[in-house]
């Protein structure tokens, strides 16, 4: 062996190891046009990974793409002063993945150094397998086809439109084995998943004398749906509790009990407990999240757990506008996203626990006998309620649909006679604000694209500049 982690534990002072990883691709391309009328492509490439067998090494990836420029045709002539220019496109293609390993031999069974076990005094390096692998993993394929239109009118707008259908198949996933199986889950390709969606930019340019006007919106739909889990409905997310992977539902969907408004009266919180149980270890009381008896068997159990939206936003959008007049410029952009949610945890909300917790201010409308109507739970400490976040539940997911102003810059152009015998060609003087506004239906100051959970990631920073382009 030549890894120095596989040298004696006892003696060791130093540590490493050593793993191959090379892929081959050959690539090839066909393009062809008729007159500016018909456009045809064809490609087809070929991969090799090393992290596949020999046998299941090679990936096999065509696609065909065709336009046909109708606004070229004799039958369009008379259309050709207000219709500049009018194509219909259509794709098919095929592209393999192997980003989802992280393993450099998924196919091959390999040993691990570091079960170290006491012998004759001394601390010895042990070896053993720990995951069972398949030779016969290969790559995932994602099968696209697509249909868009692009369209020129009036010399002023121009838009197109685009629809897809996305299907990935032979997803590499983790294939759960029961405890009494001794090694880890494997990997194999197992899953199936959908993509279909519609995108559409519009922009409009316009000058009237010294004025100028341009505007390019865009809007993207787009609809993600799990198609097979290798045979079962559903799989919890191993890392996270409130997120499942479920066969007809987004990928990585939140889940959990469906929160059903809270208990104003101990008498309800009491009555609902002789109707329908409790299986947590906290007492429902009054000020509780009440949750739905989802599947109607007239008890709450966790078969009552359901799908309640995805991070994934349904329609995002942008708009760019930007003005000038004479000498001063103007420009806006700005983007959001709606049918998108987030399920945050304690550390977003704050806890009454201990010195150092600091609860947020939406706790100022939480239930009490003084605040009966209040729209969050009572105020208890974490292991005190059946309430918290870390009792999954659709009460902590929340819409994060947005809008964003990412820029505005205004900036003035000194006319050039101003400049002339200063060696000065040209001098601009701009202002320019990134990400200054943020409108959101959230209770807590959070970014709505930080992440679930704890919602920790690197801030969008605001930034406001003045600056001076000098040309000489």
């Amino acid at each position: 062996m030549t890894d120095l982690d596989a040298g004696t534990k006892s003696t060791q002072t130093n540590e490493g190891y050593s793993r191959e990883l090379a892929m081959m691709s050959y690539f090839g391309r066909i393009n062809y046009d008729y007159a500016g009328k018909y456009l045809f492509e064809a490609n087809f490439r070929a991969d090799a990974s090393s992290r596949f067998s020999p046998d299941n090494r090679w990936g096999y990836f065509p696609s065909v793409s065709a336009g046909w420029r109708l606004s070229e045709e004799r039958f369009m002539e008379n259309s050709r002063t207000w219709l500049q220019s009018l194509k219909l496109r259509g794709s098919w293609g095929q592209l393999g993945n192997q980003d989802a390993l992280d393993d450099y031999y998924p196919w091959l069974v390999t040993y691990a150094v570091g079960t170290n076990y006491p012998f004759d005094g001394n601390v010895n390096t042990g070896i053993t397998q720990k995951a069972q692998k398949l030779s016969s993993i290969s790559w995932e394929k994602s099968t696209n086809w697509g249909i868009g239109l692009d369209i020129s009118l009036l010399s002023c707008l121009d838009l197109t439109l685009d629809y897809y259908n996305r299907k990935t198949t032979g997803i590499i996933m983790d294939v759960p084995v029961p405890g009494s199986f001794g090694l880890d889950p494997y990997k194999d390709n197992v899953g199936a998943m959908r993509n279909t969606g519609f995108e559409a930019t519009a922009t409009f340019h316009k000058q009237w004398n010294d004025w100028k006007f341009s505007a390019t919106g865009n809007v993207a739909v787009n609809k993600n749906e799990i198609l097979n889990l290798g045979g079962v409905n559903e799989m919890a997310d191993k890392d996270y509790g409130y997120l499942i992977n479920r066969v007809g539902s987004p990928f990585k969907s939140f889940y959990g009990y469906v929160a059903d408004g809270l208990f104003r009266s101990q008498e309800e919180a009491d009555a609902y407990t002789a109707r329908y149980g409790n299986p947590f270890g906290n007492k429902f009381k009054a000020g509780d999240i009440r949750y739905k008896d989802v599947n109607n068997d007239g008890k709450l159990t966790s078969a009552d757990r359901d799908v309640a939206g995805s991070e994934q936003p349904d329609v995002t959008f942008g708009l760019n506008l930007s003005a000038s007049w004479k000498n001063f410029d103007l420009s806006v952009f700005m983007q959001g996203a709606c049918g998108v949610s987030r399920y945050f945890n304690n550390e977003v909300f704050g806890e009454f626990t201990g010195d150092s917790s600091h609860p947020s201010t939406v706790w100022f409308d939480a239930w009490s006998d003084e605040n009966p109507d209040g729209s969050f739970p009572r105020i208890a400490e974490t292991d005190q309620t059946n309430s918290s976040p870390y009792t999954y539940s659709t009460f902590w997911v929340f819409k994060t649909n947005y809008l964003r102003i990412k820029n505005i810059r205004f900036g003035y152009n000194l006319p050039a006679k101003w400049l002339k015998g200063c060696g000065i060609s040209r001098l601009r003087v701009y202002y320019s604000g990134e990400n200054l506004f943020k409108f959101d239906n959230l209770p807590v100051n959070i970014d709505p694209e930080a992440p679930s959970g704890r919602g920790s990631h690197y801030p969008q920073v605001c930034t406001n500049s003045i600056g001076i382009n000098v040309t000489f």
